[in-house]
Parts: structure tokens; sequence; C-alpha cells
């Protein structure tokens, strides 16, 4: 199945780029999603389990299961003062 991933703020830097597809198989989940991405952009491998996903506009855990056609989007966690 094919996902559109968007990396926003700095994420976007580490990765090289604001957005790509990507393919998974059939009944992979936000993890399996993460495990891909940070072996394609190994920048992003240093922000372990800080990256923050939304599905479809909506926050999700590891275990989510995707969907073909799912936009995802990957952010850095908000920090501030």
């Amino acid at each position: 199945m094919r996902i559109r991933v968007i990396y926003f703020a700095y994420y976007k830097e580490l990765a090289g780029t604001s957005d790509e597809e990507i393919c998974l198989e059939n009944d992979s989940t936000v993890g399996n999603l993460l495990e891909i991405v940070k072996r394609l952009h190994k920048p992003l491998e240093a922000e372990g389990e800080r990256i923050i996903v939304a599905v479809n506009s909506e926050y999700a855990k590891g275990d989510a299961r995707l969907n073909e056609g799912d936009l995802i989007a990957l952010f850095p966690p908000v920090s501030g003062g």
C-alpha cells in the first residue's frame, strides 16, 4: 500500500524533503512506518520515540494500523517557555 508522509519543522531538514510517498506492506502500523522512515533518513534515528505522528489529522500511537492512501504527518515535540 502507498501512503504519503509529510515532515514538519526541522524534520524536513533531517529528512531532506518536505514530503514523500512510501510503500508499505498491508497491515503495517505506525511503528513499522517509523522504522522505515528512520532507515531511509538516518538523521531521524536520533529522534527515537520523540517523533509525534498524526494519521489523517489525528494523533496516532505506534500500534495504529495504516491504510492505503493515509496521510501521515511527522513532527517534533513542541517545546516552549
